[in-house]
């Protein structure tokens, strides 16, 4: 039996028009896993998340982290039935009915997710997400400097400006034209990992894999959709109202942080149940997962009516909905508005 790693190359042309950082980031907690599990490299091949449902050949395991809504006018349901899907840390809102195997558990990343399966009539639970796996890094001199990473543009004032000794580094992990995107990805990770004292940020996919790491973290947003109802466990989420109430010192985010390593290892010991087909001997564990994301103070999760008008014309007219960002919607992202403020990029 084969295992897959799913990638987000553009198969049109040699450069890929648009990467966002954290699909890699997902990708990237599945090699640990693999890596975990002790599966040779020979043993796992590439295929691009576009080709789930017309992929044809060797029998693969496909671990179906992620999101995985309609994309480019085309579903990635149903999956394609050389593919052996195993959901885990799945993100989907679109009610379109699934067809999945018999018997077939499903791990929902957040809670949305979960509501959706669930009235659908699926068996499933809270699993969370995979990113939030990654290795636990070791602490050096090196790391004493403050990522910024997509923020929102207010809350500069409240930073205090001796914080990591002004040793800022403002990112974005949205990229444009590359032609290495997953190895551009990889010096993302790097560097928060061998680089970062602290990490403030409005990234799901950035707050998980520091978190997992266990690197101090602060979210912020201008407002937190569906996506982040299963982080709020973990992280208190900042928009501009509570901004005034963040504590900057690193050494108080430490202590609050939460610890997250023995869920790790359920997370674990989960995953390879469903791989194995032995989900019945850690039922306890998946239900102590599930329990874990229900019973948590639950934030206020929304997106403004102009946000979900926007996410459909992604669904319907994908191509002029790419115009519209970059063209038009590009001047308004925390990015830009940051370059004009004068703050530098790393």
């Amino acid at each position: 039996m084969k295992f897959a790693r799913l990638v987000y190359n553009d198969k049109m042309n040699a450069i890929t028009k648009y990467s966002n950082v954290g699909d890699w980031f997902q990708t990237f907690a599945v090699d640990c896993f693999y890596k975990s599990m002790e599966i040779e490299e020979t043993n796992i091949i590439e295929i691009n998340r576009e080709d789930l449902t017309t992929y044809h050949g060797e029998k693969l395991i496909v671990i179906m982290q992620g999101w995985f809504n309609q994309l480019n006018k085309k579903d990635v349901f149903p999956i394609s039935q050389d593919i052996i899907p195993i959901y885990f840390g799945l993100h989907r809102t679109q009610k379109k009915k699934i067809s999945f195997g018999e018997n077939e558990i499903v791990g929902c990343r957040d809670e949305a997710t979960y509501e959706l399966m669930n009235g659908l009539g699926y068996e499933s639970y809270i699993s969370g997400c995979l990113t939030l796996t990654f290795p636990k890094r070791e602490e050096t001199e090196t790391q004493t400097e403050l990522f910024l990473v997509d923020v929102p543009e207010k809350i500069y004032k409240y930073i205090p400006h001796e914080l990591c000794d002004g040793k800022w580094n403002v990112l974005s992990q949205e990229i444009e034209k590359t032609c290495t995107p997953e190895l551009d990805a990889h010096k993302y990770l790097e560097l928060y990992k061998n680089k970062a004292a602290l990490v403030i940020t409005s990234r799901l996919h950035c707050a998980a894999p520091c978190l997992g790491m266990g690197i101090p973290v602060i979210l912020v947003r201008e407002y937190f959709d569906d996506r982040y109802g299963w982080i709020d466990k973990y992280l208190k989420l900042y928009t501009p109202d509570k901004f005034s109430q963040i504590n900057w010192n690193i050494d108080y985010i430490k202590s609050k942080q939460y610890d997250i390593e023995p869920i790790k290892e359920k997370m674990y010991s989960v995953l390879r149940s469903h791989i194995e087909s032995t989900t019945d001997s850690v039922q306890n564990e998946i239900n102590e997962l599930h329990m874990l994301y229900l019973n948590r103070e639950r934030s206020n999760l929304h997106a403004p009516l102009k946000t979900r008008l926007f996410w459909k014309l992604c669904e319907i007219a994908p191509n002029f909905s790419r115009f519209v960002r970059w063209k038009i919607l590009r001047k308004y992202t925390v990015l830009e508005k940051n370059k004009k403020g004068g703050f530098r990029e790393n």
